[in-house]
């Protein structure tokens, strides 16, 4: 379901700069969302849920429009975290829950821009919002935040199988086909895929993941 909020407002302080993963581990809420770019010089660690945008069919012209309502220069550093399917009609069993696409704004985040970070707070106020319950919601949940986690990341999971679908000789088959249609002129627009199944020895922490992404890419 889309929620409908009439006004956002967004409370941003500098602070002391910080490793926002590091900072994500030291938290227990249920919902955690991180982004980054390619360099590292912009990035945002999500606690908690503002709002959310959640679409069982893709209207991305609902879809956009809800999101360009709410990203305006008021609040340059808004961002709605997420992302949508990318073919809903074919779509793998395992994306059955996300629908076609999920978005959240985050409650609280921690923000890098540049060599400057910053901590902020969304409120959603919605048609016959209980304001006092929303702030009191708001001051507990800000209560419930932590501190930096310190301790040494935990190790990742053994691998113990992997399955390609296709498999290598079918992928190669695929790559050839297309090489062919290639030689014959151009295309509209052409995609490949795959999927790879992983069996690991114990359950994957994601935070756990995407430290040692951030350390193979620094």
């Amino acid at each position: 379901l889309i929620s409908r909020p009439t006004q956002i407002f967004r409370v941003e302080v500098a602070v002391e700069p910080q490793n926002i993963l590091d900072w994500l581990a030291g938290q227990e809420s249920e919902t955690l969302l991180f982004w980054s770019d390619r360099e590292g010089r912009f990035q945002i660690g999500g606690v908690g849920v503002a709002d959310s945008i959640s679409l069982s069919d893709l209207r991305t012209d609902e879809l956009f429009g809800y999101l360009a309502a709410r990203l305006t220069p008021r609040h340059k550093s808004l961002r709605y975290l997420g992302g949508i399917c990318f073919d809903p009609q074919n779509a793998d069993e395992d994306w059955k829950d996300f629908g076609c696409c999920q978005f959240w704004l985050p409650r609280f985040e921690l923000l890098k821009i540049g060599r400057e970070t910053f901590f902020a707070c969304n409120v959603v106020m919605k048609a016959k919002e209980d304001v006092r319950r929303l702030i009191q919601q708001i001051q507990e949940d800000l209560e419930a935040l932590r501190g930096t986690f310190s301790g040494e990341s935990p190790q990742l999971p053994r691998l113990k199988k992997r399955t390609d679908r296709p498999d290598l000789k079918s992928w190669l088959k695929s790559v050839q086909e297309v090489l062919v249609l290639l030689e014959k002129g151009p295309l509209e627009k052409l995609v490949l895929a795959r999927k790879s199944d992983l069996r690991l020895d114990k359950a994957l922490r994601p935070l756990a993941f995407l430290h040692e992404i951030q350390k193979a890419t620094n």
